[in-house]
């Protein structure tokens, strides 16, 4: 499971926004409902109401992950960019 800032890195490797990141990872809604689901698992926020970590959900794990192997950031460290 990659962590809030490792999420920040890669979209920022990629060279797109948050809401293009939230959008190809398979998000749906506008674009400030898009903006804000990343930056509450960016921030690793809890959920008000269960009190859980807020993490990617397991459906954009693939697309993250095939994301990644395509722009060589699979397998590597993702540093600060």
């Amino acid at each position: 499971m990659l962590r809030g800032e490792e999420i920040r890195n890669v979209y920022e490797a990629l060279g797109v926004s948050r809401e293009e990141f939230a959008t190809v990872l398979g998000y749906g809604g506008n674009s400030n409902t898009l903006h804000k689901q990343i930056i509450k698992i960016e921030n690793e926020s809890t959920d008000k109401k269960s009190g859980k970590l807020r993490i990617m959900n397991a459906s954009a794990t693939l697309p993250l992950r095939s994301l990644m192997a395509e722009h060589g950031l699979l397998g590597e460290k993702i540093e600060s960019v």
